[in-house]
């Protein structure tokens, strides 16, 4: 398999716990929004970017929620929340 830029992996550099840490932060909030939404039945914005002029929509009219929880997932498993592995870990809003 060729990859699009040879030097990408080679380029590649760890993320401080801090970054980590802090897009963990925001994934978690945007995951509550998008659950909020859901429960009281009101619109987010079709990117989830809440600074754009984007229109808004129902939860499930946005590609973006699957990201969101996906990402979450993949996140509080990189911070080793509950000390969960792969399987099991939660993503409580």
């Amino acid at each position: 398999m060729k990859l699009a830029d040879d030097g990408f992996i080679e380029a590649a550099q760890m993320r401080s716990k801090r970054e980590i840490l802090d897009a963990q932060d925001l994934i978690m909030r945007l995951h509550w929004a998008i659950r909020d939404a859901w429960l009281n039945h009101s619109l987010i914005r079709s990117d989830l970017d809440w600074a754009a002029g984007q229109p808004d929509v129902t939860v499930t009219q946005t590609a973006a929620v699957g990201v969101i929880e996906q990402r979450h997932k993949a996140l509080n498993w990189l911070i080793r929340f509950q000390n969960a592995d792969w399987d099991n870990v939660d993503t409580p809003t």
